[in-house]
C-alpha cells in the first residue's frame, strides 16, 4: 500500500494539488496540519482518495482532530502535527506517545523539516513542508511493515 504524506501546506493549496499530480496512483493521503482547510477542499474535489486530516497549530477554522491513531496495511500509526508533542524541542515525547499506543510509526510535522528517525523501533517520520521545503512524504506499507521516502515537488 503506497501513501502520501504532507503536512504544513499553510494556505498553498496548489503544492498539494501538485503532489497528488505527480503520484496519481495514490489513493490515501494523510495531511499532518497547518492546512487542513486546504487538504479538505482537496478531498472533496479528489473523491476516490481517501484522506486522513489532523489539525495543526494554525488550523482554527476545520473540526479534525489534533491526534489520529489508524492502522493501514497492518501498521499501526500515531498521526499529529507536532506541537503538543513539542517536537521542535525533543522528538522524546511522541516517541513515548507512539510506543504508549503500540503504533509501528508516528508521523508528525510542525518544524518543517524533512526528518526519519527510528527510536525503540518505532519509525518517526516528518515529510517536512510544501509551503516551504517544499517536500512531502511516501510510505509503503506491507504487511505491517512501513517504509518511508522524502519527495521534493
Amino acid at each position: 500500500m503506497k501513501v502520501l504524506v504532507a503536512s504544513d501546506s499553510h494556505g498553498d493549496r496548489e503544492a498539494l494539488a501538485a503532489m497528488l499530480r505527480k503520484e496519481p496512483t495514490v489513493r490515501t493521503v494523510i495531511f499532518l496540519g497547518d492546512g487542513a482547510a486546504e487538504a479538505q477542499a482537496l478531498q472533496t474535489d479528489n473523491p476516490a482518495c481517501t484522506w486522513i486530516i489532523v489539525n495543526g497549530n494554525c488550523d482554527i477554522r476545520t473540526d479534525e482532530p489534533t491526534l489520529r491513531l489508524v492502522t493501514l496495511g497492518g501498521a499501526k500509526l500515531y498521526l499529529t502535527h507536532g506541537h503538543g508533542e513539542r517536537v521542535k524541542s525533543s522528538l522524546l515525547t511522541l516517541t513515548y506517545s507512539a510506543l504508549q499506543e503500540e503504533c509501528t510509526a508516528a508521523l508528525y510535522g510542525h518544524t518543517h523539516v524533512p526528518r526519519t528517525d527510528y527510536r525503540d523501533g518505532v519509525l518517526l517520520f516528518n515529510p517536512g513542508s510544501l509551503a516551504t521545503s517544499r517536500t512531502y512524504g511516501v510510505l509503503d506499507i506491507e504487511n505491517g511493515v512501513v517504509r518511508s521516502r522524502i519527495e521534493t515537488l
